[in-house]
């Protein structure tokens, strides 16, 4: 990895986390019983991947080992939700008619992701 992908991935990420932050705060409305600003970058973060994906990979041919395709996918959509390269890896199965690894993917993804959560917790109120 060099220096210039390190400093792109870390200036988009920054552009990332910032909106994500943002959007999160200006839908934190009424009591907070719905994630309603965690539902609106995860939207919109599959959204811009499908559109920069196509922009970039199939109407511009840009490498996914460009430095720019990784700090806008990765450092940018990454710093804003990783739901939207879930989405897109789902999208991959479904191309490939992959119903097992896609039925698979979402399992762990969804249940393993709520059983990490509830051992880290758990552990965390052990430990401290």
């Amino acid at each position: 990895m060099t220096a210039r992908l390190v400093l792109l991935l870390a200036f988009a990420g920054t552009f990332g986390v910032l909106l994500r932050f943002v959007i999160i705060r200006a839908l934190a409305f009424g009591n907070g019983s719905f994630p309603w600003g965690t539902v609106a970058v995860n939207l919109l973060g599959c959204f811009l991947y499908g559109l920069l994906f196509v922009i970039m990979y199939e109407r511009f041919q840009v490498s996914r080992d460009d430095v720019i395709y990784v700090a806008v996918l990765t450092g940018f959509l990454g710093a804003l939700t990783t739901f939207s390269s879930y989405a897109f890896d789902l999208y991959g199965f479904i191309v490939q008619k992959a119903w097992l690894n896609m039925s698979g993917y979402v399992l762990l993804q969804n249940f393993g992701g709520l059983g990490m959560l509830l051992v880290g917790m758990r552990l965390g109120r052990v430990l401290f």
